[in-house]
């Protein structure tokens, strides 16, 4: 028997309609975003990170660019809605390089990937 090859939308918008149409069974929403995180990481991650309401903004355009040391201003920080699951969280969640590498550690410091594998069962 050979594996079903999953196609990947190339973006997280479609990611999320896709797994958002009537006819998508939780099962094909879990072996979505499973074969997302295997093949399109980036796309899985910031897919996940809508879903869960996690934002990822740049220091230097954001209200705390003052209060950043300037060599943080080309960094990326994760930001969840106030009194949300992750809340007591995030502060722990360190700078990254890149607004893809925020959403990377997101996904791994919440478990978005786990929490939707379990949640869509």
């Amino acid at each position: 028997m050979t594996a079903e090859i999953i196609a990947i939308p190339q973006n997280p918008g479609l990611l999320i309609d896709k797994l958002a149409q009537i006819d998508t069974t939780p099962e094909e929403g879990r072996r979505l975003i499973a074969q997302a995180l295997k093949d399109q990481p980036a796309i899985a991650n910031a897919a996940l990170c809508r879903m869960y309401d996690v934002v990822c903004y740049n220091v230097g355009d954001s209200c705390f660019h003052d209060q950043a040391p300037a060599c943080d201003h080309t960094k990326w920080f994760v930001s969840v809605v106030s009194g949300s699951q992750f809340d007591k969280d995030v502060a722990a969640i360190p700078l990254a390089d890149s607004e893809e590498a925020a959403q990377a550690i997101a996904v791994d410091r919440f478990r978005l990937d786990h929490l939707f594998l379990t949640l869509a069962a």
